[in-house]
């Protein structure tokens, strides 16, 4: 594009809030933001932040490049808009700090028994000698966390479990110490790699998972990564440890989760993604022991909306210079 061609930003589906749109529109006045979304409007689109990314890109013919309001692309994998050659970028990294915080919320509230405490307050009396005792859990500090998945999430699961002390084991494709790569906050997640002691890679789980305490999963959902942590990967872990779930439903087999909480195999496990969501009324998960379970709000705190039009003015300040683009997705690998 020209230099002093404006650059026509449409909202499709999207939350944008209206200091977030006041940020795309201060960086340049070639920047013509369009809220309302339109089929005249996505003619004249060169960028779409878009929700659900059900358009066809044939009838947005100035298209550039696409935002979307998400990390995760599983739900725009049937779309044309992935079969297209339009570069496309997620919102991976805007929302790792909240996902993390609450990872480490569902931890430490089995770990210190914080269900069992809000039982005995609903009661409105103070436990027993026994009860009291019954209350004491498990700590943190010295413990090993394995991370399954060291991308944006995972980086940032690390750098707390890093104040808390924890010996931190990590697993991603290469198998080895990488670099973040990517959109992330200030002061967030592990940009060099330095905290995890142990790295592993494909086909070697089955070395890390007996080692830990503590494992939380924050894999995106592939062909290789369905099913990844199923009965054999459980029958691993050693029956102290927990097992937290943040990343994407189908990695881990839920079935097989219950399966070994009803053995007594695990300590407790804590799950905020499901295979099928919302999670069936009948899924034994629900009825399992040592099991707490949230409904799919890692990423959402009131400020979410904020966070991801992080990475669209990010990109929009790269476009408008020339420069690459952060947080494109290859479709082929599914994220």
């Amino acid at each position: 594009m020209a230099s002093n061609e404006s650059v026509v930003v449409v909202v499709d589906g999207a939350m944008l809030p209206a200091a977030a749109a006041d940020r795309v529109r201060a960086l340049s006045p070639r920047i013509e933001l369009i809220e309302h979304f339109s089929p005249d409007a996505l003619k004249r689109a060169h960028v779409v932040f878009t929700e659900q990314g059900r358009f066809d890109p044939v009838s947005v013919p100035c298209l550039k490049w696409v935002q979307t309001e998400s990390a995760s692309i599983t739900h725009l994998m049937d779309t044309k808009l992935a079969s297209s050659n339009i570069p496309v970028a997620n919102a991976g990294g805007a929302l790792s700090a909240n996902v993390a915080e609450l990872a480490f919320g569902l931890l430490l509230a089995l770990t210190r028994r914080l269900n069992d405490c809000h039982r005995i307050q609903a009661k409105g009396r103070w436990p027993q000698a026994a009860e009291h005792r019954a209350l004491y859990g498990d700590h943190s500090y010295g413990k090993t966390l394995g991370i399954l998945g060291y991308g944006s999430i995972g980086r940032q699961v690390a750098r707390i479990a890093s104040g808390l002390g924890m010996q931190i084991l990590a697993y991603n494709r290469a198998g080895r110490r990488t670099k973040a790569k990517g959109f992330s906050l200030p002061n967030s997640g592990d940009p060099e790699g330095d905290f995890p002691a142990w790295w592993c890679g494909l086909g070697r789980i089955d070395e890390m998972l007996p080692r830990c305490d503590v494992v939380v999963l924050c894999l995106p959902l592939t062909a290789e990564t369905h099913h990844l942590v199923g009965a054999a990967a459980l029958q691993s872990l050693p029956n102290h440890a927990y097992l937290i779930d943040v990343g994407r439903g189908g990695v881990l087999d839920l079935h097989a989760l219950c399966d070994c909480l009803h053995a007594g195999r695990l300590a407790g496990a804590a799950l905020d993604v499901y295979e099928q969501e919302p999670l069936p009324a009948e899924h034994p998960l629900w009825r399992a022991p040592n099991v707490l379970l949230s409904p799919h709000i890692g990423a959402g705190t009131k400020s979410r909306n904020d966070f991801v039009a992080r990475v669209l003015v990010e990109n929009l300040s790269r476009f408008l210079d020339g420069r690459p683009l952060v947080n494109l997705v290859d479709f082929k690998q599914g994220y």
